[in-house]
């Protein structure tokens, strides 16, 4: 089962717009309220193997010039509603765009100062999850060369550090509890794309 989040812009009036969710399967759509925040991000969870439903999170913006996250909209498939909750990380963090992921029912965000943060689909939960300093990784105009994944069920944070950015670095987060990392293996660039 797959879904889409999408924003649908009006035809008239020209600045109004929506959030969409579509499963092309079942040719449902579900539109999404207005929460009437300023949003930084909007991410997608859905994980049929823990739940029929999706929720999207809607983080929401604490400071126009720095960007930094206040709380939390969630809106659950379930019961149709966003709920709001306030920030549950602390002060002053940013969050790396588009470096997201859903899993085990939680929603893991990278920040700008090496940290992740997960909330729960309920925003009872929240956990920020430090890295090593071994994983710092060099930084661009949009963020750091930083990226978190999953595959096994386990979430993984791939990198290249400076200053040899010819590598990059693969790591696992093989025990969520106690938030141990593990070098899984680093590769030459060269390896995988060519000189």
């Amino acid at each position: 089962m797959a879904f889409f989040l999408c924003l649908c812009r009006k035809v008239s009036p020209h600045d109004e717009s929506n959030f969409v969710v579509c499963n092309p399967a079942t040719e449902k759509w579900v539109v999404l309220t207005d929460t009437d925040s300023v949003a930084l991000y909007y991410l997608f969870g859905f994980d049929p193997a823990i739940s029929p439903h999706f929720h999207v999170f809607e983080i929401i913006n604490g400071d126009e010039d720095y960007g930094y996250i206040d709380g939390v909209n969630i809106y659950s498939s379930e019961t149709g509603t966003w709920s709001y909750k306030g920030n549950g990380w602390g002060d002053e963090l940013q969050l790396v765009q588009s470096r997201d992921v859903f899993l085990n029912g939680m929603m893991h965000l990278l920040t700008h100062d090496f940290k992740i943060l997960t909330v729960d689909t309920e925003g009872k939960k929240w956990r920020t999850i430090p890295l090593l300093e071994t994983m710092c990784a060099l930084f661009t105009c949009s963020g750091p060369l930083a990226f978190i994944g999953q595959s096994h069920g386990l979430l993984h944070y791939i990198n290249m550090r400076c200053p040899d950015t010819s590598k990059l670095s693969v790591w696992i987060l093989e025990d969520y509890a106690s938030g141990e990392w593990i070098l899984k293996y680093s590769i030459s660039t060269s390896h995988i794309f060519g000189e």
